[in-house]
């Protein structure tokens, strides 16, 4: 139960400390004049020896997670492990560059398409409010977007990023939905 409750990180902390406290890195094997290709790995339990899946059961890991643990110590001894991913961009994810487009392209679609509301709307801190064409959905506005994205060979990206995208870098262009929902007409 104790093993459930630590975090990811410190449960890897546990074991390399308790692989270390149990591995036998001698150069020799004891019985021979044989080089020792790989620490030798004794599973201990309250001064107990006991086999690997018992170990793994008590540790609540798997067998592969117990030898990824193991060859960690053996390359980088006692420090935490870091993923190899880790400050590294996914290559899926979207650039600068790519969220500047559909920014430069939401404006430009409100410039031609939207209108500015007159005064100022209650539950709206912006007063330059912007709407686009109440026969217009968000999704048709994305397909917009797709198709000049495909002619100027810029990448595609789905409706709920798409949407994401509008909704942190454009707060003023509001869908007609919207402000019905905020009077619940």
């Amino acid at each position: 139960m104790y093993c459930q409750e630590l975090t990811k990180y410190e449960l890897d902390l546990v074991i390399k400390t308790e692989l270390f406290a149990q591995r036998n890195t001698s150069p020799c094997v004891e019985k021979s004049d044989q080089k020792r290709l790989r620490p030798k790995q004794t599973y201990m339990f309250r001064g107990k020896l006991i086999c690997r899946n018992l170990y793994c059961f008590l540790h609540d890991v798997g067998k592969q997670k117990v030898q990824v643990i193991g060859r960690a110590l053996d390359q980088n001894g006692l420090t935490a492990r870091v993923h190899g991913n880790k400050n590294r961009q996914p290559i899926h994810s979207l650039t600068f560059k790519d969220r500047q487009n559909v920014l430069e392209f939401l404006k430009r679609y409100a410039s031609e398409n939207a209108i500015v509301l007159p005064g100022r709307l209650p539950y709206v801190k912006n007063a330059q409010v912007l709407l686009p064409p109440s026969d217009k959905r968000q999704a048709d506005i994305h397909e917009i977007y797709e198709q000049s994205a495909a002619l100027s060979q810029l990448r595609s990206i789905s409706l709920s990023t798409f949407a994401r995208i509008w909704h942190d870098l454009c707060p003023i262009i509001i869908m007609l939905t919207k402000i019905t929902q905020i009077f619940n007409v």
